[in-house]
């Protein structure tokens, strides 16, 4: 009996084509880049005046991938991150964008700015959604707002029931 395997290989290259998750197969997460922490400032980062060759936007997922579009580029790039903090800012994010090489993203403060540096071109993209603390979308979706004192474990100011993760950009206390 023969088996053809050029079916079912189509099907698996297909299936996982069409998954809808970014990051190359096989990239652990960093444990920090999946921290409680820097996923509340998962979401979308634009510049809408970007340069040639600038960032134009980056994606963050709360998995610790991204997705990074060039000005100019046809198509956008896809990887995953690393963190260089677990519970405090300033955040530095290196993008490992594999052909494009390392993107440097820096998360400074509480205002929703992703400071990108690439190429030689430094970019300030703003988020398209809530990142980081927000107390009505904290207590809006059932967590708990901490006023001026962090949980010490997470380093955030919402915490959410255990079954779930505070990522403001998909709307406060989120499975």
């Amino acid at each position: 009996m023969r088996f053809h395997l050029y079916p079912i290989f189509l099907v698996a290259l297909l299936t996982g084509a069409c998954s809808g998750s970014v990051g190359r197969p096989g990239t652990p997460a960093d444990p920090a880049a999946t921290s409680p922490f820097v996923i509340q400032f998962a979401g979308t980062y634009e510049d809408s005046k970007a340069e040639p060759g600038s960032v134009r936007w980056v994606r963050l997922g709360r998995d610790g991938s991204f997705e990074i579009m060039l000005q100019g580029a046809a198509a956008p790039e896809g990887g995953t991150f690393r963190a260089s903090a677990l519970h405090r800012l300033p955040a530095t994010l290196e993008l490992d964008a594999g052909s494009l090489g390392i993107v440097t993203a820096t998360i400074t403060d509480y205002d929703g700015v992703l400071h990108v540096t690439f190429g030689g071109h430094a970019t300030d993209l703003h988020a398209d959604t809530p990142v980081g603390p927000n107390e009505t979308l904290c207590d809006d979706s059932h967590g708990a707002w901490h006023d001026s004192d962090v949980d010490p474990s997470t380093g955030l100011y919402c915490t959410c029931p255990s079954s779930e993760s505070y990522i403001p950009s998909e709307g406060g206390c989120v499975r």
